[in-house]
């Protein structure tokens, strides 16, 4: 469970939003809807932890292992490196035999993926970065 209680940010003394209080549990989905600049992607930041909120705090379930998927997140692949490079640099001690299998999971099949990551589509990469989030889901 992911319990947040009382969350709000502030800069330069304008508050971005209200303070929030939500319980999330197993199985939960949760979409997050606004406007541009609402604080959307700070909210998420707070939760995973690399923003402070002003006010509140967020607890987490000890099997809890947050993940976020930003939206420039395909500009964080290195481009001279393929895609089994950039997927096995991620992966678990424990799933290297299972990276391939990992990656047919997202399209990238036979010597797909050997493409440099600079040539991929912009789907493609989120493909590639989606699936190096689930390198640490334990439970995928």
């Amino acid at each position: 469970m992911i319990r947040i209680t009382g969350l709000s940010k502030s800069y330069d003394g304008k508050q971005v939003f209200e303070p929030a209080t939500l319980n999330i549990y197993r199985g939960d989905r949760v979409a997050l809807l606004g406007r541009n600049g609402a604080g959307k992607s700070t909210f998420l930041k707070m939760i995973m932890g690399t923003e402070t909120p002003t006010t509140g705090n967020v607890e987490m379930g000890q099997s809890i292992i947050p993940r976020y998927f930003a939206q420039d997140q395909a500009s964080s692949l290195l481009p001279d490196r393929t895609v089994l490079a950039e997927a096995e640099q991620d992966a678990p001690d424990e799933w290297r035999a299972r990276v391939r299998d990992l990656l047919a999971a997202f399209l990238f099949r036979g010597d797909d993926v050997f493409k440099k990551t600079m040539v991929l589509s912009g789907g493609e990469k989120s493909r590639l970065c989606l699936s190096k989030i689930l390198w640490h889901c334990r439970t995928c």
